[in-house]
């Protein structure tokens, strides 16, 4: 918990990450992003990376 800090994870002011093995969902009233997780293997992401904005949405 981050309660009276005014900090919320991955340097946004609030909002709530989800942590799995291909990647992070960070999600907020603003929108949503995905961290994907490194694979040193295949040297490349497991997942692609997205970003989303409330205004971005789909009806």
């Amino acid at each position: 918990m981050n309660g009276g800090l005014q900090t919320g994870p991955y340097g946004k002011p609030y909002g709530i990450a989800y942590v799995g093995d291909l990647g992070t969902l960070v999600v907020n009233r603003s929108g949503y992003e995905i961290y994907p997780e490194w694979d040193p293997t295949a040297e490349a992401n497991k997942i692609e990376a997205k970003k989303t904005r409330r205004n971005d949405r789909i009806a």
